[in-house]
């Protein structure tokens, strides 16, 4: 008896067309921009530990000082509408390259829209690398029945996620 090659996914292949990586690029870029913003965090951090101390030592400057800190705490809300705009944005471009990979239906309940096509484009023209190849591992053979096969992509996201969000804590 002769076997046939049944294909039940194509994930790995399907991940590398132009079409994936611009999402990858769009998704990158959004999330660069949005940790600029964490380093402002951090200033504001240290902005709102400096300004009193300097207010004890200096009493002639507190008007100044409280001017100042009111003006820097609309700075920071207008950066931190900012960077959760921006978190959003790269979440969901990551679920728009999830969902077309696995050929899954959008959530309209959980996800809202979709991002811009537009957006998509104008963001990936903006990453110059060329190193979003294989996103989720070679090692997903294209004979896996496709939900075991989303399930490991998945598993890879999730172990990805915690990963970074142990990094995160030991950053903050």
């Amino acid at each position: 008896m002769v076997a046939i090659f049944k294909k039940m996914n194509n994930i790995v292949e399907k991940q590398n067309n132009e079409k994936f990586i611009q999402y990858l690029k769009a998704q990158r870029i959004a999330y660069s921009q949005c940790k600029i913003y964490k380093t402002f965090d951090f200033i504001s951090i240290l902005i709102a530990i400096i300004l009193p101390l300097i207010g004890v030592f200096k009493n002639e400057l507190l008007d100044y000082l409280a001017a100042f800190g009111v003006l820097w705490t609309v700075i920071y809300l207008i950066s931190d509408s900012y960077r959760k705009r921006k978190t959003v944005e790269g979440a969901k471009i990551q679920e728009q390259f999830d969902i077309e990979l696995f050929s899954i239906p959008w959530n309209k309940i959980l996800c809202k829209s979709k991002i811009n096509s537009d957006k998509i484009t104008d963001l990936a023209k903006k990453y110059e690398k060329q190193d979003l190849k294989n996103w989720y591992s070679k090692e997903i053979k294209d004979d896996l029945p496709k939900e075991i096969a989303v399930l490991l992509c998945q598993r890879i996201n999730f172990s990805w996620e915690l990963n970074l969000r142990k990094k995160y804590v030991r950053c903050y």
